[in-house]
Formats: C-alpha cells, sequence, structure tokens
C-alpha cells in the first residue's frame, strides 16, 4: 500500500489553514453533528417510544435541521440576531419542505415504484429484485 505523498499533506493542510478552509472544516463538523442528532432522534422515536415511521421521519429531520440552523451560524461565524425573511425563514422553509418529504417516504409501501427488493417468501435468504 503506498502512503499520501507529503506534497498532498501539504497542500491540504495550506488550504486548510485558509478562511475557506475554515470554514469547510466547521461546515463538515456541523454535518456530522446534525447528521448525528437526527440519527439519535430517530432511533429513539422508533425503537424506544414506539412512534410511528412517518412522525420519526418528521422529527428525526426537523432535530437534525434546528442543530445545523444553530450550529451553521457558528460555521459561517454569523453572530447578532438573525435577519427573519433573509436567513431564518428560508433555513425552515427547506427544512420543513425536506423533512416532510422524508416523513412521507417512510410510510411509502414496499412495493409498486418504490419497492427495492423483496425476500422470495420460499424461506430461504434469498432476494429478487423488483420487476
Amino acid at each position: 500500500m503506498t502512503s499520501v505523498s507529503p506534497k498532498i499533506v501539504a497542500a491540504v493542510q495550506r488550504r486548510l489553514r485558509t478562511t475557506v478552509g475554515k470554514r469547510f472544516s466547521r461546515f463538515v463538523l456541523v454535518a456530522i453533528v446534525s447528521l448525528a442528532s437526527s440519527l439519535l432522534t430517530l432511533s429513539l422515536l422508533i425503537g424506544v417510544f414506539h412512534v410511528s415511521a412517518g412522525l420519526s421521519g418528521v422529527l428525526g429531520a426537523m432535530t437534525g435541521a434546528a442543530v445545523s440552523y444553530v450550529l451553521s451560524r457558528w460555521a459561517w461565524e454569523r453572530k447578532g440576531r438573525p435577519h427573519l425573511l433573509k436567513e431564518t425563514l428560508p433555513f425552515w422553509v427547506v427544512s420543513l419542505g425536506h423533512g416532510s418529504c422524508s416523513g412521507r417516504r417512510a410510510t411509502m409501501p414496499a412495493s409498486g415504484p418504490y419497492r427495492w427488493a423483496t425476500p422470495t417468501g420460499s424461506g430461504s435468504s434469498s432476494w429478487t429484485a423488483p420487476t
């Protein structure tokens, strides 16, 4: 296995020290924390509290969006009160749209055009592709 060239490592480190690199690093951290909070919420709602898949999907997406909103202000170094029409409202319109789509998808049946694969029902572990 070959190691990464020292020139590539130095170039990446140099880019991460720039303003854009610092913001990108923060954005990646925001995405990871947001995803983790969304998945944790989804897991708790479905596994522990036995909430329906659709509602759990919407609430999980909204939890991730709330975490993303708060941390994104830090990532983009936004200070002070957020502007309602330019920042807050567009973010939540997109988040609510995404949350409703993910909640709707969670309630769709596993048949029809949304079916990925189904067990053969023959008692074996084989799967058939959708037709």
